[in-house]
């Protein structure tokens, strides 16, 4: 598959690092020391390398698959966030939109108590908003993923080159709650 690497800090002096790696079949993900990998520029490497050197005990390895479609729940059982609409990390609203389908699922109860009437309203309010939030965390991880090397390295040259205001429509989109 392909590899992709990214940080984020955390408290205490610690670093949060993920690797994407696709995968053409579903299953359990290779990962561990020695688990094959893509070639991938040096300063990757180093990371991957970094990371295989901790001990077991300071790592988290799990694999990330994607629904095809959003399951909401049936009968007495409701399903929330990631478990109702998992979608790759690429977009960073994984979160932020399990607490929204909680405040919603709170807001049909109270309109319609524990009914399949408030499972029904829950999905109607939450299908739209997050159905193009799946979609396109879905789309920035397949560019991510682009081969070969040049041809990604192009489309961030373009995507940089976007006007500000698309980049800020589209993010005042997703961070707009209501």
């Amino acid at each position: 598959g392909v590899e992709r690497i990214g940080t984020g800090p955390l408290p205490g002096r610690r670093t949060y690092v993920y690797v994407v790696r696709s995968s053409e079949r579903p299953g359990p993900p290779a990962s561990g020391p020695g688990a094959p990998l893509t070639p991938l520029p040096e300063h990757e490497a180093r990371a991957l390398a970094a990371i295989d050197a901790l001990p077991e005990s300071e790592q988290l390895r799990h694999g990330l698959d994607e629904l095809d479609r959003p399951v909401w729940g049936a009968g007495r059982v409701v399903l929330i966030g990631d478990a109702a609409h998992a979608m790759t990390p690429n977009l960073g609203q994984g979160g932020a939109q399990s607490i929204e389908d909680g405040v919603v699922l709170a807001e049909c109860v109270a309109a319609h108590g524990a009914t399949a009437a408030a499972l029904s309203d829950y999905t109607a309010r939450r299908r739209p908003r997050v159905a193009p939030l799946v979609a396109q965390a879905r789309q920035l991880g397949a560019l991510a993923h682009l081969r070969p090397l040049p041809l990604r390295r192009l489309l961030a040259a373009l995507l940089r080159a976007a006007p500000a205001r698309l980049t800020e429509q589209r993010v005042a989109a997703m961070l707009t709650f209501e």
